[in-house]
């Protein structure tokens, strides 16, 4: 329910000012905008404690007990005291072909396994971001806008570079963003924890691929 309300919070920010992005904003100035539209609607809107941050940092309690900066992820959101990380990345069209392979790629490489693997900076072996509740989370902005066809590279990318042990998909019933998409797959991390990554897919107005 909480990856729900989160769905419909985002998508709603997103849709009120998704037509003022261009399509070479890079994707923290994109994040960091969507961030302060988020806290605009729930400031005041909402029963339940929410919060949202822009890139806050991620500790890693060391070996020795002694916690150390890794990096930020891009965003966060809590929820009633539980906080959801989420990574987000662009896609967008590569070639002739204007096929999403290479974005995809990267959406899981540089994305997702984040929640799954160490980084190189990391003096442990656990994944680099945590996953509370076994969560991680997935932005992806459609640079053109361009839906069905981000939403089918991305599932193939899972499919070769992250198989997933779950793969559900659902379009939202009361999303008010025209083609806008959110669905869940279930991975197993270095842990050999199970870890339940929910996807945001988010598309600009503009028709148009990134220089």
């Amino acid at each position: 329910a909480n990856a729900l309300g989160i769905s419909l919070r985002t998508i709603a920010a997103w849709e009120a000012k998704k037509s003022l992005f261009k399509n070479e904003d890079f994707e923290d100035t994109i994040t960091r905008t969507l961030v302060a539209w988020i806290k605009n609607r729930i400031r005041g809107n909402s029963t339940i404690a929410w919060g949202v941050n822009s890139q806050p940092e991620i500790l890693e309690e060391g070996v020795d007990g002694i916690g150390r900066i890794i990096g930020r992820c891009d965003l966060t959101i809590s929820v009633a005291s539980v906080e959801y990380i989420y990574e987000c990345k662009r896609l967008w069209p590569e070639g002739q072909s204007e096929l999403f392979t290479e974005s995809a790629r990267l959406y899981i490489t540089t994305g997702l396994y984040r929640f799954l693997y160490p980084s190189d900076k990391q003096l442990t072996s656990e994944p680099q971001y945590p996953s509370w509740l076994k969560f991680a989370g997935m932005i992806g902005y459609i640079m053109d806008g361009r839906e069905a066809e981000a939403f089918a590279a991305i599932q193939f990318a899972i499919d070769k570079h992250e198989p997933a042990q779950c793969l559900e998909s659902s379009c939202l019933p009361t999303c008010p963003a025209e083609g806008a998409r959110h669905f869940y797959s279930t991975h197993r991390s270095c842990a050999q924890k199970a870890v339940h990554a929910h996807h945001i897919l988010l598309p600009l107005s503009s028709s148009s691929p990134p220089q």
